[in-house]
């Protein structure tokens, strides 16, 4: 069976094969000028095919990709693909591979064979839909010519690749991981003012267990009921949450891991959003980036540039604990820290000076 397909795949290099031997049997056993010509003509043709590769490779212009690089996971776009042959004789077989792991292309057969005469120009439009927030990229990674006697083949890689930074989708899980009320408690600001509670001007009737100094007895006296003062919120220190990525990688388990990290980061930042909460995130690029996340404008810049921010070389050998208490960050309370590599356990953990 295997050597079936061999045969089948490679079946004109074969017939070549036994072309030039059966040539060089009939020059052994009889000389003559046709035996000659046959023999040196069959040896010529590799290289021939070797100067049509070399030409097709040169005069092939490939194009594809928007103007813009920032995509959206799984949400469908047209994305433009142009081939053109700007030499003088023509490319009689060409293949685009397109990459299929990270997304999905439809409307375009790669599997198709094009042909390009000289000076044709060839254009198609499918869509393409990005399976993973990040960045890496899209579209044509590289492509492979015959030559016109369809002996030999290259395979090159596209000079110009679209790398596509693909944005998360916003959603709630970062709900399932946080209560605002817990964090009031576990990152509350350190200070030695605030140890009593702060009674606010809004009033509720008095219930069992109230101290004394709750009530107010002005309205008490006046309504004839028993009124409390209600307290006020406990302040809450600046919330801050550490990214902690691991370093960029090609494989598919990395870049579904790095969709899950960020999808996560992206539902954090909405959650506070929506609670009118601030809160400071910091990760690595070249050096320890800060991003402020305090209204939706600034959560959508933030949305929009993480994915490239974070493809950027991690320092995964850095000492985190050291970072936090020689910063800001580490100092008079606590910080989230998000792990992207957390193995199968809470990615949300709480670091507390």
């Amino acid at each position: 069976m295997k050597i079936y397909r061999f045969a089948k795949r490679h079946r004109r290099f074969l017939l070549y094969a036994a072309a030039l031997a059966a040539a060089l049997v009939r020059f052994s056993f009889q000389g003559g000028l046709l035996p000659y010509a046959a023999v040196y003509t069959l040896l010529l043709v590799p290289l021939a095919a070797a100067a049509y590769l070399f030409y097709a490779c040169h005069a092939f212009q490939f194009y594809q990709g928007l103007s813009v690089h920032l995509m959206t996971k799984s949400e469908s776009v047209l994305f433009p693909l142009v081939l053109e042959n700007a030499g003088p004789f023509p490319i009689v077989s060409l293949r685009l591979h397109l990459e299929k792991e990270r997304c999905l292309v439809r409307q375009f057969d790669d599997g198709a064979v094009l042909s390009l005469e000289p000076g044709e120009r060839l254009e198609f439009s499918p869509e393409i839909v990005c399976l993973y927030a990040g960045a890496y990229d899209i579209g044509a990674v590289c492509y492979t010519v015959r030559d016109c006697f369809g002996l030999f083949s290259f395979t090159g890689r596209i000079h110009t690749p679209f790398r596509a930074i693909v944005r998360p989708q916003i959603t709630d899980r970062a709900d399932a991981l946080l209560d605002l009320d817990h964090l009031r408690n576990a990152i509350e600001l350190n200070n030695p003012y605030l140890t009593e509670t702060t009674l606010g001007a809004e009033l509720r009737e008095y219930r069992p267990g109230d101290r004394l100094h709750q009530i107010h007895w002005k309205n008490t006296a006046r309504t004839g009921q028993m009124l409390v003062r209600k307290p006020e919120p406990r302040q809450m220190e600046q919330i801050r949450v550490l990214l902690l990525p691991e370093r960029a990688a090609d494989s598919l388990e990395d870049a579904r891991r790095r969709d899950l990290f960020l999808e996560l980061a992206v539902s954090i930042a909405d959650y506070f959003c929506r609670q009118n909460q601030s809160v400071l995130f910091y990760y690595p690029k070249t050096d320890m980036q800060e991003a402020a996340v305090d209204s939706y404008d600034s959560f959508q810049r933030f949305y929009e540039r993480l994915p490239e921010e974070l493809s950027a070389a991690c320092k995964d050998d850095m000492d985190w604990a050291a970072w936090l208490n020689s910063h800001d960050a580490g100092l008079g309370g606590m910080v989230l820290l998000l792990h992207e590599n957390c193995e199968n356990q809470n990615p949300l953990t709480i670091y507390g000076a």
